[in-house]
């Protein structure tokens, strides 16, 4: 019986749009919204503000504290687990 490539990727196909659309797209969304300073979420024209947004979130202590945190809880969950 002849098997043909095309059919796993028919099958395939339905999760990949799906993956797609609920998770790449607003991914890239997230990630292109972050270099734009938003007065409000209804602002129809937001500047570009570039890496301003990341610099002053690495610059805020409360974040690198909770992202050492963060981290260092990551680090002890992966060598404690069982």
């Amino acid at each position: 019986m002849y098997k043909s490539k095309l059919t796993p990727w028919l099958f395939l196909t339905p999760m990949l749009i799906f993956i797609s659309v609920f998770l790449f797209y607003p991914f890239a969304v997230n990630i292109y919204n972050s270099f734009f300073n938003f007065t409000s979420i209804l602002d129809p024209n937001p500047t570009f503000g570039g890496i301003s947004n990341y610099l002053n979130l690495f610059s805020d202590s409360t974040f690198v504290t909770s992202f050492v945190n963060t981290i260092i809880l990551i680090g002890l969950v992966l060598i404690f687990q069982v």
